[in-house]
């Protein structure tokens, strides 16, 4: 009999963007902020990861990993 499987994937993107500030904290701030706000937008394209896993009716899984 066959089991039904739910299958997770999971990609990581990133992009550099540059600011002025007077600290690490400052910096870290004023980013947090602009990605919050819809000035600072991850375009697709710049994926630097991926993982999968798979988990059963029966609540069994495999631990992700990249592929």
């Amino acid at each position: 009999m066959k089991t039904k499987y739910r299958i997770s994937i999971e990609e990581t993107v990133a992009q550099d963007f540059e600011l002025e500030a007077d600290s690490f904290d400052e910096a870290l701030k004023i980013s947090d902020r602009k990605y919050k706000n819809g000035e600072w937008v991850l375009t697709p394209g710049h994926l630097v990861g991926r993982q999968i896993c798979a988990g059963n009716e029966n609540g069994e899984s495999v631990g992700w990993y990249e592929f």
